[in-house]
């Protein structure tokens, strides 16, 4: 019998943390969300934008179109957030599935993309809005260490491994940037941050001016 109560006083004291975290970690990333969203449109600046929210929480795919003045048409933002707001999920996401705040943002220059690059951080495997390409389509492939983390690259043209030298002169923490002919995108996966959104659309500007 006093196990059982012993069980029930620890259940519920349970079931009030849990009720108390999720409040506390729903506003903060209510707030996280519309200070990414205000970052993002004071970058681009979109004369027309879309959103689509992809649950409770969980973060949002927006399709911006881009004023004449930018040198791309079109963006396609993918953000996805850790569910902090689940006392119990969290760890197992924040170890082992998730790990960080996810932005990724891909670009339809105005130019066309004439140059095919894959950069991928050493630390990162995963998915999103720009598919990994085949890598054995590449001549060229290289790891190199920077001060930002370990890369691994490939190309065909040697002017883009200069991206690298713009990756580890960023604030911005990159897994990942392609460059891509066929689908005429260029595109970077970053770590969620309203501080360095510009940075990562500074990225996109330099990449396209060697890509394209």
């Amino acid at each position: 019998m006093v196990e059982w109560r012993l069980l029930i006083v620890l259940l519920s004291l349970l079931a009030g943390a849990m009720v108390i975290w999720f409040f506390y970690y729903r506003r903060r990333m209510l707030r996280f969300t519309v200070d990414m969203v205000k970052a993002l449109e004071d970058t681009f600046k979109p004369v027309d934008k879309n959103y689509h929210l992809l649950g409770y929480l969980v973060g949002f795919r927006a399709i911006y179109d881009l004023p004449r003045s930018s040198p791309f048409r079109k963006a396609y933002i993918l953000l996805t957030l850790i569910p902090r707001h689940s006392l119990l999920y969290y760890p197992i996401a924040r170890f082992v599935t998730m790990r960080f705040d996810r932005l990724e943002v891909a670009v339809e220059p105005r130019a066309r993309v004439e140059e095919d690059f894959y950069l991928r951080r050493l630390s990162y495997m995963g998915l999103g809005l720009g598919r990994a390409p085949d890598t054995t389509s590449f001549p060229v492939k290289e790891r190199v260490q920077t001060m930002n983390g370990s890369f691994e690259i490939y190309y065909s043209n040697p002017t883009l491994r200069k991206i690298v030298h713009y990756i580890s002169s960023s604030n911005a923490k990159i897994y990942r940037v392609i460059t891509s002919r066929e689908g005429q995108l260029i595109s970077v996966l970053a770590e969620a941050n309203p501080k360095t959104v510009k940075e990562v659309y500074d990225i996109l500007v330099k990449v396209s001016d060697i890509a394209c």
